[in-house]
């Protein structure tokens, strides 16, 4: 057996492996808990992790934080396993995510990082959603073009970036340098949601997309 060989059957047996995880967390949720109630849930967390802030409980701001990333994974695996994929939930998926992020970018912005980035990632994320809700049944409409909805690869990994950015200022809420690293984060998510942004442009819908 050559060296491919064996990592094709070690990333096989990890792939399969996560696969079975997923489906045993899908089999868990309640039936009755739709993938959109679960990405609503995502955007109903800003509201305790506001009053968690305003308390400066900071430890708290971050566990509702990874909680409210985690309803990310938990609405997708309900959607996919249970072929509850709708169209609502490829909008509300990513409304969802901005109303998270943007709210936690206004909290921890002042005096820690720059309006310049601060307007810069709400005015590309802004653009995001008036791209999907907008923008989309336009094109559909009176040009019969149909710009891919939902995430794509690029936006998948914006998020992770802006995740990361607050992850970081959480943990260093008053150190300077802590400031400034996740200010180079959101720079470099900037650029992925300006990427992600073209994508959607010049990508059609066809039969064989998945959309997360």
């Amino acid at each position: 057996m050559n060296g491919d060989t064996i990592n094709n059957i070690f990333l096989g047996r990890i792939i399969n492996g996560k696969e079975k995880m997923l489906r045993g967390i899908a089999k868990v949720i309640p039936p009755f808990i739709t993938p959109n109630m679960i990405t609503t849930l995502r955007a109903l967390f800003i509201i305790p992790i506001y009053f968690a802030y305003q308390q400066e409980a900071y430890t708290w701001v971050f566990i509702l934080f990874i909680l409210a990333l985690s309803t990310d994974t938990i609405d997708g695996i309900q959607a996919r396993y249970h072929n509850k994929v709708t169209t609502l939930g490829k909008l509300l998926d990513p409304a969802a995510d901005k109303i998270l992020f943007i709210g936690l970018f206004l909290m921890l912005a002042p005096d820690r990082l720059s309006s310049a980035v601060i307007y810069t990632i709400i005015i590309l994320e802004l653009a995001l959603v008036l791209l999907a809700a907008v923008l989309a049944p336009i094109m559909i409409r009176f040009f019969k073009y149909k710009l891919v909805p939902g995430a794509n690869n690029a936006g998948k990994i914006k998020m992770n970036i802006e995740g990361l950015a607050i992850i970081i200022l959480l943990f260093g809420i008053n150190n300077p340098t802590i400031h400034l690293i996740s200010e180079v984060c959101l720079w470099l998510a900037a650029c992925f949601a300006l990427l992600s942004i073209i994508l959607h442009l010049s990508a059609k819908e066809n039969k064989n997309t998945n959309s997360a």
